[in-house]
């Protein structure tokens, strides 16, 4: 199981890698963080033994496959609950992102899925971002909803 720590590290190494980085240093990512270079490598280190990142030492780390797929779950899930929070509770986009945000780790990919049908479906998220396809997620393990 992933802490939300960890998936908010995970989130910001596959967004670092899709401007085009290889590698992700813990640097980088402490930097983007505001922590330290060793608070960053010690977390990443945990995704390491979770089979969620690859590790180069001196020079980097990289998402797994499965650390991939997890990712893309999880801001499939962010994107549609922030999707219906907007569009059926008319909450404001950035309170819709936050609270999409505390549940993403905790809510069914089942129940995701059935939200995602109920809201017509929609390619993009209110931000404008696309919501990664189904076919390209992991399913989260959860024990709530």
């Amino acid at each position: 199981m992933l802490t939300p720590i960890e998936a908010h590290y995970l989130k910001i190494i596959y967004k670092l890698e899709e401007e085009g980085w290889s590698l992700v240093g813990a640097q980088q990512v402490a930097k983007f963080l505001g922590v330290t270079r060793v608070t960053a490598h010690e977390v990443m280190m945990r995704l390491v033994g979770k089979e969620m990142l690859r590790h180069f030492p001196r020079k980097g780390f990289a998402l797994t496959p499965k650390g991939r797929r997890l990712v893309k779950r999880l801001i499939r899930t962010h994107r549609i609950l922030e999707t219906m929070f907007v569009k059926l509770f008319n909450i404001p986009l950035e309170e819709a992102c936050r609270c999409a945000t505390r549940l993403e780790l905790i809510f069914s990919p089942k129940i995701a899925e059935r939200i995602f049908s109920a809201i017509g479906a929609p390619k993009c998220c209110p931000h404008g971002e696309l919501i990664p396809p189904l076919e390209e997620c992991d399913e989260v393990k959860s024990d709530t909803c």
